[in-house]
């Protein structure tokens, strides 16, 4: 029984990935039982862990259908607004840096000037007046 146990924790210390957390709750369950905690023996432990492969495997291929789901309906939406786009760019066709201004000394996109931006431009409030 006593190799058993060390065969156990073994295999729980080597469980990577989404089968960590069911190690982490294996041996949580054993910190917080104490001496009330009886370990399952080998294949007790086996069959778990094949139990939780399934759900793992059932919930990769859940969220993956799902992910499939949502991109064919974007796909249908991008199509529609291709038809009503306008000649402007997008963020993401042109490069950042057309985009963004430093923050130390920012520029007017409305007069040019540096050391301030667009909502606090003065020659902007006065010509919308």
């Amino acid at each position: 029984m006593k190799e058993e146990k060390e065969c156990i924790f073994l295999i729980l210390s080597k469980l990577k990935g989404p089968f960590h957390i069911f190690a982490y709750t294996f041996l949580s369950t054993i910190d917080a039982m104490g001496d009330k905690f009886i370990i399952p023996n080998l294949e007790g432990v086996c069959e778990s862990l094949v139990r939780e492969e399934i759900k793992i495997s059932t919930l990769e291929i859940t969220s993956s259908s799902s992910k499939a789901l949502s991109t064919s309906h974007s796909k249908g939406k991008d199509k529609q607004q291709s038809k009503h786009q306008t000649t402007n760019p997008s963020p993401q066709q042109v490069p950042k840096s057309k985009y963004s201004q430093p923050t130390s000394n920012p520029t007017c996109f409305y007069c040019k000037k540096t050391g301030r931006k667009s909502n606090i431009c003065k020659k902007k409030d006065y010509d919308d007046k």
